[in-house]
């Protein structure tokens, strides 16, 4: 639906007349529409080309902008939010996957220093989490052991060592991991499974040894499971 000539003349002179072009467009709105609508379907790339360069070129505007309508219109904003999220579940997902993956490191720099800052909410986080997500935490253990055999060894016997008080900070943790792979590794070559045995017993009948590298040794998990707890002084 295009302008006539006279329409065309008409409109100019109510550009320079804002009471007049008032009275115009409300007498022409539905054909204006129209040819802005028609234009718009034309020209997608040229818009969209503007629109970027504007936005590059008036950056810190929109952004200031946008911030002092958010603080003006919280719960106007906060429903905004809320409605495009529902209606772009998985392009929001992709978006947040992104964008974490380019600024993991920045995440986990601003989580820890949260975390030092906040050690008891954190805690409590963590915990309510846990009781609230014990299927996933199920899910995510089994994945961690299947991907990681050897570490969830490790941390197995971690966690017996610091049962029994029997761990040091000055461990040495890739060490001891060390002899954990090596412990798969000859489980897989040989098809035998091997086990990482605590030389002088953590629970000893008459000596108990630390949870240290130098108290380790991969034995066949036969003669592990024979020796047991024993130790000859």
């Amino acid at each position: 639906m295009k302008l006539t000539e006279t329409e065309k003349l008409e409109r100019e002179k109510a550009y320079k007349n804002k009471a007049y072009y008032k009275d115009w467009y409300e007498k022409n709105k539905e054909k204006v529409k129209a040819q802005r609508k028609n234009y718009r379907e034309k020209n997608k790339e040229k818009i969209k080309d503007f629109h970027k360069a504007w936005y590059e070129s008036n950056k810190e505007r929109v952004i200031d902008n946008a911030k002092s309508w958010k603080v003006a219109n919280k719960e106007k904003a906060k429903a905004h939010s809320k409605n495009y999220r529902d209606k772009n579940k998985e392009k929001v997902k992709d978006y947040k996957k992104a964008w974490y993956k380019t600024n993991k490191e920045r995440v986990l720099d601003k989580t820890k220093f949260w975390v030092e800052k906040n050690k008891e909410k954190a805690k409590a986080q963590r915990k309510k989490w846990k009781n609230s997500n014990p299927e996933k935490i199920r899910a995510y253990d089994r994945a961690y052991k299947e991907r990681y055999p050897f570490k969830a060894s490790v941390n197995q016997a971690k966690r017996r060592a610091a049962k029994l008080q029997r761990t040091v900070s000055w461990a040495n943790k890739k060490l001891i991991q060390q002899i954990y792979k090596q412990a798969k590794k000859l489980s897989e070559q040989t098809g035998e499974l091997h086990h990482v045995d605590h030389i002088i017993p953590l629970q000893g009948k008459k000596v108990s040894g630390l949870h240290v590298e130098t108290n380790l040794q991969v034995l066949l998990a036969k003669d592990n499971i024979r020796k047991s707890n024993s130790f000859k002084v």
